[in-house]
């Protein structure tokens, strides 16, 4: 303790060191792995979406741009994007039990802007399930508060009238390799 302030001295290396980002992937707990997952999709998917648009416009107003390898390029990024939804969906239906419907991801496109299109949908698809991977991420977390809150409880730490609601899920330690490939596809 400081006593001129009245504070503790903590070590800088505790101060900079964040669970989540620190540890290697295949070293953290699965909510860990879910919040660095949740943390990392939320900031590169407006990346993306904001770079299709610019591709696509830049596209539209100066079709000179578009080369012809480009094509090949867009259905890479649509097909990567496609794996990362399906890996998603996989988790979430798996891990989770949570079910979604099919996206439609055709053999083949139409043209460049049934890609643009396709490409676009399937960030919006990214999107809605990454909301639910956050909602799972709340209920992990509220189930842990929980969980501490009735072992204090039982050890007579807290009042015994306290009221506890349990919500939380027993996949959370099933969950597999899922989230590892999902990681890498998505980073």
């Amino acid at each position: 303790a400081n006593p001129a302030t009245g504070g503790v001295l903590v070590p800088l290396k505790q101060i900079l060191f964040n669970k989540v980002l620190d540890l290697p992937f295949e070293d953290k707990s699965y909510d860990l792995q879910l919040e660095q997952f949740c943390l990392k999709c939320s900031r590169i998917l407006p990346q993306i979406d904001m770079q299709l648009v610019g591709v696509e416009k830049m596209i539209e107003h100066q079709p000179h741009c578009k080369s012809k390898l480009f094509p090949g390029l867009l259905q890479i990024v649509t097909s990567s994007l496609f794996s990362a939804l399906s890996l998603m969906h996989q988790e979430l239906s798996i891990a989770w039990k949570r079910d979604f419907p099919q996206f439609f991801y055709p053999d083949e496109f139409l043209d460049i802007a049934d890609m643009f299109l396709s490409a676009k949908l399937l960030v919006r698809e990214i999107q809605m399930a990454l909301d639910n991977f956050h909602e799972i991420k709340r209920e992990i977390h509220l189930y842990h508060n929980e969980s501490v809150v009735r072992a204090r409880v039982g050890a007579g730490v807290l009042a015994d009238d306290a009221q506890v609601v349990h919500r939380g899920h027993e996949a959370a330690s099933s969950a597999g390799k899922t989230g590892e490939r999902l990681f890498a596809v998505m980073v």
